[in-house]
């Protein structure tokens, strides 16, 4: 093979590469859910009008996944955006210190996704 025939065989790999919707980044994840309560530990005012919100998550179900070990850690509530939630959103959610959510908590099993993923069905993280 020539040289020419090489350097387009090795382009042509790089197209296939971003051909569906750009670069290829360890296929499909895949979770397992875990139903719990998550229960508001503290909150800190971080700035004019946001809150640094922990909570520690509390399940029945036994966890196999290697990261779903969180048992006694603390987690940071972020809106969908990644920002703290505002005094606006902590009222309107009765989001308080003691107070414990429905929440459940997503452990990955396959892929390269975040390793643990918390959803709270009476909360919309989107509520900016």
């Amino acid at each position: 093979m020539t040289k020419d025939i090489l350097i387009m065989l090795f382009f042509f790999g790089i197209c296939l590469c971003y051909a569906a919707d750009g670069p290829l980044s360890g296929g499909p994840c895949e979770y397992k859910k875990y139903r719990g309560r998550c229960e508001i530990i503290s909150i800190d005012k971080k700035g004019l009008d946001s809150y640094e919100v922990k909570f520690i998550f509390h399940t029945d179900e036994e966890i196999k996944e290697a990261y779903g070990k969180v048992e006694g850690r603390q987690f940071l509530l972020l809106l969908k955006n990644s920002s703290y939630p505002k005094r606006g959103f902590l009222k309107k959610y009765s989001i308080e210190v003691g107070r414990s959510f429905d929440c459940y908590m997503s452990v990955i099993k396959k892929g390269t996704c975040t390793p643990i993923i918390f959803e709270f069905p009476t909360i919309d993280l989107g509520d900016y």
